[in-house]
């Protein structure tokens, strides 16, 4: 599990950022509680498969996503276009 974790926190930002939006723009066409729940579902999913803790993936995820300042840019935009667009 050590390696997943270092990993998802040494994880290009740039991409991940770049892939996020594309899910966001499917995710953007369905009513929010479809939105929740196949995030939900494709999170669920992937955890069985890789066989990894929800929580650990989460946690080292979102320290991917942090800078000491807050949301990393690429992540700060995702941010923005959840407030404002969906």
């Amino acid at each position: 599990m050590r390696f997943i974790r270092d990993n998802l926190m040494n994880a290009d930002r740039k991409i991940i950022g770049r892939k996020v939006m594309k899910v966001m723009n499917v995710l953007q066409d369905m009513q929010p509680d479809q939105q929740l729940a196949v995030a939900a579902s494709l999170f669920i999913l992937t955890i069985r498969k890789f066989k990894e803790n929800p929580t650990e993936v989460l946690s080292a995820t979102d320290n991917m996503m942090h800078e000491a300042t807050g949301l990393t840019p690429e992540f700060k935009a995702a941010q923005m276009y959840f407030d404002y667009e969906f």
